[in-house]
């Protein structure tokens, strides 16, 4: 519509200025902006069209005598090697708790509720345990309670891959993190361990608190920047933890560790800061970070 109206245009102008008129042949069809409407709706159909032969003509052969109507046209088998690795979908091991059979004093019944193993897929039993009953069973993680048959079954067959551990084995992992508070207190931890192992931290809290059953992993408001729900869970040796939680538990194991210390170590006397560890000013103020204690429970909320 629009080429029509400046074809319109233009003709109506040269018409008013004689002077400008150019040859009968520039002002044919085929030099006019404005062409036939059925040229734009069949261009796209003819391009179509086009590509498909264009693509048909690709896969044809340079050789005259190419037939694919061939009998006698062989091709070369195909030749697997005998050691050739072929992907098979693997069986899902049964659940050692079902039919009839008796697994750590308990049968599964028929409405029984099951779960994957987290490292292997091996079907276990979803039961709700209580703190004392995952301890003894050591089924799950006890912070984000995925299920793990490594110590359950003991003969998980990806138990390397250590997705579920002991308390007492993540001794020698632990180490404190850079991000785990501001740079002038992360010096004053380093100076108080006086160039001893970071797993320090750990036997201390082993034997004084976890071993005696006085340790509890305090996830809230308080004690971790917007936590997805409040946990409280008491921590023991045998307690079981997952690789993905290990890393919080070592940190709240540092942070009630320098708790302990704050009236013993001059180095730790500093006053609480209000927001405590999820304080945001630490990080960008020195001398905010010098002058408070942020190794503590934040106890104001805005």
């Amino acid at each position: 519509m629009i080429a029509r109206m400046m074809n319109n245009l233009v003709e109506i102008w040269l018409k008013s200025n004689p002077s400008q008129n150019k040859t009968n042949s520039l002002m044919s069809k085929d030099n006019l902006i404005y062409q036939n409407p059925n040229y734009y709706l069949n261009f796209q159909e003819e391009q179509a069209k086009k590509q498909q032969k264009d693509m048909s003509d690709e896969y044809l052969s340079n050789d005259d005598n190419f037939d694919d109507n061939n009998p006698h046209l062989q091709f070369n088998p195909i030749i697997i090697p005998n050691n050739a690795f072929l992907f098979q979908a693997q069986p899902i091991q049964i659940c050692k708790s079902c039919n009839g059979q008796v697994w750590k004093q308990y049968q599964c019944t028929d409405n029984q509720v099951h779960i994957g193993c987290s490292s292997c897929g091996r079907l276990m039993p979803k039961r709700l345990l209580n703190e004392d009953e995952n301890e003894q069973l050591q089924m799950m993680c006890c912070i984000c309670k995925v299920y793990d048959c490594k110590f359950y079954y003991g003969d998980c067959n990806k138990a390397n891959l250590n997705k579920l551990m002991l308390v007492k084995d993540i001794r020698d992992l632990v180490q404190i993190p850079l991000n785990f508070i501001n740079n002038v207190e992360y010096i004053r931890i380093i100076n108080h361990l006086q160039g001893k192992q970071h797993s320090t931290i750990f036997d201390f809290m082993l034997e004084h608190y976890i071993n005696k059953g006085d340790f509890y992993f305090q996830q809230n408001k308080s004690t971790f920047n917007f936590p997805l729900q409040d946990i409280n869970v008491k921590i023991t040796p045998n307690t079981p933890i997952c690789w993905q939680c290990h890393r919080k538990l070592i940190n709240f194991i540092i942070f009630r560790y320098v708790q302990c210390w704050k009236y013993d170590e001059a180095l730790f006397s500093s006053p609480d800061c209000f927001y405590g560890i999820n304080c945001r000013t630490q990080h960008r103020n020195q001398y905010h970070a010098d002058k408070y204690n942020h190794v503590c429970e934040q106890t104001k909320f805005n």
